[in-house]
């Protein structure tokens, strides 16, 4: 079911420099959450307007961006 929905919302997104394993996948309306199998970092793309991208801005994104601030947490799931 995210997949479903993670095609939908990447339908607008070019995502150009993701080289990863993903091992979780969240959407939102419209944003999407990535969790790597990479020491579980997590990266956030789409519409940020509310801040839900975790930058610390509120505008959109279409770059896929990591979200640093839970790059010292061990992310399991997402």
């Amino acid at each position: 079911q995210s997949v479903w929905k993670a095609a939908l919302i990447l339908k607008d997104f070019r995502i150009l420099q993701f080289t990863g394993v993903a091992k979780d996948v969240e959407c939102g309306l419209s944003h999407l959450l990535v969790l790597t199998t990479e020491s579980g970092k997590v990266f956030a793309i789409g519409d940020g307007s509310k801040g839900n991208l975790g930058q610390g801005f509120t505008y959109p994104s279409d770059d896929l961006l990591q979200i640093h601030s839970l790059a010292k947490n061990h992310i399991v799931k997402i």
